[in-house]
């Protein structure tokens, strides 16, 4: 989100339930994607806003990218502790 308010609401019981509200910088829907389901919950624009959407492969490729650049960063850290060094690296 670059801009506005989002309500988020889920029917719970039967009733439609208010969860939260989501400003600046938050993101929502990424559960849909990451597990190719049907969304959860339902947004309602509270005030004006902007919204940017990322198709599901995309989406797929973030964060995919960033598990990677997070295992070799713990990969990096654990070389360089000496009771590490010589293990063996089994992510080939």
């Amino acid at each position: 989100m670059e801009s506005g308010e989002f309500d988020c609401f889920k029917v719970i019981d039967g009733k439609e339930t208010y969860l939260k509200s989501y400003k600046h910088g938050e993101a929502f829907g990424e559960l849909a994607l990451m597990y190719n389901a049907p969304r959860a919950a339902s947004i309602v624009c509270k005030t004006p806003g902007k919204l940017y959407s990322l198709g599901r492969q995309a989406f797929s490729q973030v964060v995919k990218e960033s598990a990677s650049k997070k295992r070799d960063l713990y990969k990096s850290v654990l070389g360089s502790i000496e009771l590490f060094s010589s293990m063996d690296d089994h992510s080939k």
